[in-house]
């Protein structure tokens, strides 16, 4: 398996906790887009611990970090799967992803809630994620383009300033 970061960076010595010989996916060709994630003690998304992970290159720091903030696949879309996939629409790229046999301890593809983009919300700000990404479910992939059919929503939080009410 190969793990290769948002700019093309070729990441897979940094995460052998995703990458043990025992491996954590079915033999596939196949190029799947996700999510490195680490999790707090109380089981939520934690960006302070997977930064602490990132700045990592020498063996001995990776093994030390791996143990301490074991990191865990999001796994999110179908690239290619034994062919390219990226022209499909969004749902049968989803399709393809369902029925891969990919969920453990280590990995995961989150729910896809279609129809029920609040209730996506919700669900994500309590499962810790900073927010949902929407997708067209007839959009293709198109990678390193910036689109209208995906859009991102973070949770956003606010504070009154002295004086003022909400």
């Amino acid at each position: 398996m190969l793990l290769v970061n948002a700019v093309g960076l070729d990441i897979t010595a940094d995460y052998p906790d995703l990458t043990s010989p025992t491996g954590l996916f079915p033999p596939l060709q196949a190029v799947l887009d996700g999510e490195i994630i680490t999790l707090d003690g109380a089981g939520r998304p934690s960006v302070e611990r997977l930064q602490q992970r990132m700045g990592l290159h020498h063996p001995h720091a990776v093994a030390q970090a791996a143990s301490e903030f074991p990191a865990r696949l999001v796994i999110c879309d179908v690239l290619y799967l034994w062919q390219p996939a990226l022209h499909h629409p969004y749902t049968a790229r989803r399709a393809l992803l369902d029925d891969l046999p990919l969920h453990s301890d280590r990995v995961t593809v989150p729910a896809a809630w279609p129809a029920m983009a609040q209730e996506a919300f919700r669900q994500a700000r309590v499962e810790g994620f900073d927010g949902i990404t929407a997708k067209r479910l007839s959009s293709p992939y198109l990678p390193g383009r910036r689109t209208r059919d995906w859009i991102t929503i973070k949770h956003t939080t606010t504070n009154d300033a002295p004086g003022e009410s909400g």
